[in-house]
């Protein structure tokens, strides 16, 4: 069943500090794509021009946020951006930067990621809850105005849990997305989504290649 998405209430939102963290998993420490980057736009086609995918989603969304940490803008670093001054260079894309201004978030993901197992994750001190409280309040803003009909975050951290159960009480369904497997991500929220999504396969090849080399960033 494909669902009626005429109104385009879909909204993707990108937890920019768990979107990095697993970057550096996929690309720094020897695992599949080690040295590349990843490709924003090819991200974003993924989840939202996958036919495997479109019984949520119709292939239609109202916009595409990102939420990094304010003062954080070495992003680039992870992630080829869209030329913003470029006409249809990306469509309904936006970075929100937010919280207080971390000189230092850069040094701390890759530490976080190096040194801190997988399931104590969540239990090391985040500086960057200035972005889960604007994540928070920008979607509860727009269920309770203009209304949302599936809302999709990136995130593996269950303090959003609260948020989704909130969502649900306006009549959204929530759902989460990765570039990592389910198996060992947060229960908790995989519990509380109303569906998951991953892509499978390698993803520096093919329709679904996400990640590019160095040398083909534009």
């Amino acid at each position: 069943m494909i669902v009626n998405t005429s109104n385009n209430k879909n909204y993707f939102f990108v937890d920019g500090s768990d979107l990095v963290s697993d970057i550096i998993r996929l690309t720094r420490n020897g695992e599949k794509y080690p040295g590349k980057l990843l490709s924003c736009n090819a991200f974003i086609n993924v989840f939202t021009g996958s036919h495997r995918w479109s019984k949520y989603h119709s292939y239609t969304f109202k916009r595409f946020e990102y939420f990094f940490p304010q003062g954080e803008d070495q992003t680039s670093e992870f992630i080829e951006w869209p030329d913003w001054s470029i006409p249809d260079s990306h469509t309904d894309t936006h970075i929100t930067f937010c919280g207080k201004n971390l000189s230092k978030w850069r040094e701390f993901q890759k530490w976080k990621t190096d040194t801190v197992p997988d399931e104590y994750d969540e239990y090391v001190g985040r500086a960057e809850k200035g972005v889960d409280v604007e994540i928070c309040c920008s979607a509860l803003s727009l269920a309770s105005t203009a209304g949302i009909d599936r809302f999709f975050l990136y995130t593996n951290d269950s303090d959003f849990v609260p948020l989704f159960k909130a969502l649900k009480r306006f009549g959204t369904n929530v759902g989460v997305f990765t570039l990592l497997p389910p198996l060992g991500r947060n229960e908790e929220l995989q519990k509380e989504a109303d569906f998951y999504l991953y892509p499978t396969g390698n993803l520096a090849e093919g329709t679904d290649a996400i990640f590019i080399d160095q040398e083909q960033q534009s």
